[in-house]
Parts: structure tokens; C-alpha cells; sequence
């Protein structure tokens, strides 16, 4: 187990009681949302965690992949998904360094919260990114180091 999947693993039962909230999730958002094409369109949230974009757009009627390193991650946020009855949404644990979808598969992808902080090698996830994102898609991230 890589130390970045066990640290997610560890804490996954308490991330939404310290994490909900934060004023720099509320920007995210409201950014993304405006700049997102309208649904139907296919999103990868990559290292989406506990759901925390994932769900609002599930909600707004988008088809939703939430991909994570962090088995425990992926289990609290199909709780929470099923507290919200959301059925547009999918879960698989993997790597954005190693995704296991076809080529061309996503609208957008989802790159929020430094996931690219956390891969060992930033060009290689990118590379991975290219490959499932459709020509003409829309890559949004941040970067919390770098």
C-alpha cells in the first residue's frame, strides 16, 4: 500500500466532519460549474475522495466517475451517495497515473485538490488524463505545490 493511499484510508471516517465546508471547495465549484459544459456529459473526478464535486454534479444531472487511490475514501463516499439516492454515479478505486478506462471516454476530468501533488509522476497522470479525456475535452485542476 503507497503511503498517500494509507494516510486517505486512515483518516476517510473523519475527512467530511474536518473538511466540510472549506471556503476554497465553495470557489471551486462555483468556478467549475459555470465553465462546464451542460449536461449530458461524461466527468472523471480523479482523486474525488469522499465525493465532494462529485456530488453536486451528479446532482445537476451529470454522469459521474469518482476514481481513488483510497478503498476507504471510495466506501465513505458511496455512503454519503446513498444518503443523496444518487444513481448517476460511479465508483472505482485506481490510480490517475494507471486509470482503467478506454480511450476517449471522458468530457472532462477533474483534477481538484492537488491530486497532482500526490503522484509520483506528475507527467505520466497527465499522459493518463489525455488518454480517457475526448478530443475537445476539458481538463480542470489545481495544484497545491508545485
Amino acid at each position: 500500500m503507497e503511503p498517500v493511499e494509507r494516510f486517505y484510508d486512515d483518516i476517510a471516517d473523519t475527512y467530511t466532519k474536518d473538511h466540510s465546508h472549506r471556503f476554497v471547495d465553495e470557489v471551486f465549484e462555483s468556478l467549475f460549474l459555470e465553465y462546464l459544459p451542460k449536461p449530458p456529459c461524461i466527468i472523471l473526478d480523479a482523486g474525488g475522495g469522499i465525493g465532494r464535486f462529485s456530488f453536486p454534479l451528479a446532482k445537476r444531472k451529470y454522469t459521474v466517475t469518482l476514481s481513488d487511490v483510497s478503498q476507504g475514501m471510495i466506501d465513505k463516499a458511496k455512503e454519503l451517495a446513498a444518503l443523496d439516492q444518487l444513481k448517476n454515479i460511479s465508483f472505482l478505486k485506481e490510480s490517475v497515473m494507471d486509470m482503467q478506462h478506454q480511450n476517449d471516454s471522458f468530457d472532462v476530468v477533474l483534477l481538484l485538490n492537488g491530486v497532482l501533488d500526490y503522484c509520483s509522476d506528475a507527467k505520466k497522470a497527465l499522459r493518463e488524463v489525455h488518454r480517457v479525456l475526448k478530443k475537445g475535452g476539458l481538463v480542470m485542476g489545481t495544484v497545491n505545490n508545485r
